[in-house]
């Protein structure tokens, strides 16, 4: 490997080198001005004029300044005319799809989001089989003498008197009335769907009816006894309180029944009768104005 000197600052350069490592001068270009000079004579007028002498390094532009090439207008600048109709063309999808979308809304209809995305849910109720309607009960098959003693129930409920449940049931198995076999007579009655408290209520009726002048207690106690209709307490009192009874009216008739006896009651002997529990149980007030309306005080 040779080394030479470099033209233009005199730095050893090896001849295997493409430039100086110095001040960068490529071996192969021509040496600056300031060499040329020194190592060449002088050129004529009429050459110097002609051929401008070479420079090293280049010439650089000035810091701060870059070169500028003019652009190229863009695909919109340059069809303004399909890009108005362009825009006007997605401005109108876009008012449609948002009208067709206020519809749906009003509507209550709502589109399932798609398949994989954020929104997608997974229904993890578990689903039951529709619950099957319970199947009536078969009606049972009657016997002769059941047939017969549900007819018989049925007629006496009619009438209209007033059975409690015990009281129906003794009347058909009771030798004194149709005389069924009790557990016959039980399910004729069992097998009728009776409201029992409407029965009191027609029961409680026909005892107010008769004019002889019942107390709420007295009233309760022929309801609910067993030697009386034999209904339960709880329905004796229900009859009674859906009545609209005059009490003081019913104190009335009951003194108009006791003076009709004969028995010779006193004012004081007429109240005790009528305001105690072994008489007619009616209040002190109630027996007071009984008495006083029966002429006995």
């Amino acid at each position: 490997m040779a080394l030479t000197k470099c033209a233009d600052c005199g730095h050893d350069v090896s001849t295997e080198a493409a430039a100086c490592p110095n001040c960068g001068r490529p071996r192969s270009a021509a040496p600056s001005v300031a060499a040329t000079a020194e190592s060449s004579p002088p050129p004529s007028s009429s050459a110097a004029a002609q051929t401008p002498p070479a420079i090293w390094p280049p010439p650089q532009p000035v810091s701060g300044t870059q070169p500028t090439t003019p652009k190229k207008p863009n695909w919109f600048a340059r069809h303004k005319i399909l890009t108005v109709v362009l825009g006007l063309l997605l401005l109108i999808i876009l008012a449609a799809a948002a009208a067709g979308s206020s519809r749906k809304n009003a509507n209550g209809s709502t589109s399932p989001p798609p398949r994989g995305s954020a929104h997608t849910r997974t229904n993890t109720t578990p689903t039951h089989p529709p619950k099957s309607k319970p199947k009536p009960k078969p009606t049972p098959s009657l016997t002769g003498p059941q047939q017969q003693a549900v007819e018989s129930a049925q007629n006496y409920l009619s009438e209209g008197q007033g059975f409690s449940r015990a009281g129906l049931i003794q009347q058909l198995s009771s030798s004194y009335g149709d005389g069924f076999p009790k557990v016959v007579a039980v399910f004729a009655v069992d097998y009728l769907n009776v409201n029992w408290r409407q029965q009191a209520i027609a029961s409680a009726r026909n005892y107010l009816s008769e004019g002889q002048g019942f107390s709420r207690a007295g009233l309760i106690q022929q309801l609910s006894s067993s030697s009386g209709d034999g209904f339960l307490t709880s329905e004796a009192d229900f009859a009674v309180d859906h009545l609209n009874v005059n009490w003081d009216q019913q104190a009335a008739e009951a003194a108009k029944s006791y003076k009709e006896t004969g028995g010779g009651f006193s004012c004081s002997g007429m109240i005790q009768q009528l305001s105690s529990s072994y008489g007619s149980g009616f209040t002190y007030a109630q027996a007071q104005y009984g008495a006083k309306r029966a002429g006995v005080c």
